[in-house]
């Protein structure tokens, strides 16, 4: 069961550092007076958020140690690392079209940017008390008012807590 856990975590581990890639290099936008346009990245900006992330991950490799994660590795079963990836990144889909669907059913936002508020909702979360860094998708959503935005994050986590309670009441 150890293996198992240390897979997942390590899995994990790479999931997030792909949502923090969108987070951290994907496009910026800004609202002029009801058009939306793409500003361009400062690169210094880039360069210091790239020194932070591989530092972070430094930091983290280093207090891995090596040798638990390969004995980890050797006695897993891979049957359950591969469930347990397939279900993590199904969740993660399943979400992703809920999202999708949020948006398009209160406002209008292409999809690119519906896939990076998603990614990014999902990277301010891990960094933020409680998830509340979910509330931050409406930042990357260009053609959707912040106050919007924010209430159809608030529906999405509605949703998440009624299917919990739904689920809760059948077991």
């Amino acid at each position: 069961m150890r293996s198992v856990i240390s897979l997942y975590s390590l899995f994990l581990l790479r999931f997030f550092r792909l949502r923090l890639y969108f987070t951290v290099y994907g496009a910026s936008y800004e609202n002029t007076g009801g058009k939306v346009k793409k500003k361009s990245a400062n690169p210094l900006l880039i360069i210091v958020k790239t020194l932070l992330i591989i530092a972070v991950f430094y930091v983290v490799a280093m207090k891995i140690n090596a040798k638990d994660m390969l004995h980890a590795f050797n006695d897993l079963n891979w049957t359950f690392g591969y469930i347990g990836i397939a279900l993590s990144l199904a969740v993660m889909a399943m979400n992703l079209v809920k999202w999708r669907f949020i948006v398009h059913a209160f406002a209008q936002g292409d999809l690119s940017h519906i896939i990076a508020s998603f990614f990014a909702g999902y990277t301010l979360a891990l960094v933020t008390p409680g998830g509340v860094g979910e509330l931050g998708r409406c930042f990357f959503l260009p053609n959707i008012h912040r106050n919007t935005g924010v209430t159809l994050t608030i529906i999405d986590k509605l949703f998440n807590l009624l299917l919990m309670i739904i689920f809760v009441s059948i077991a």
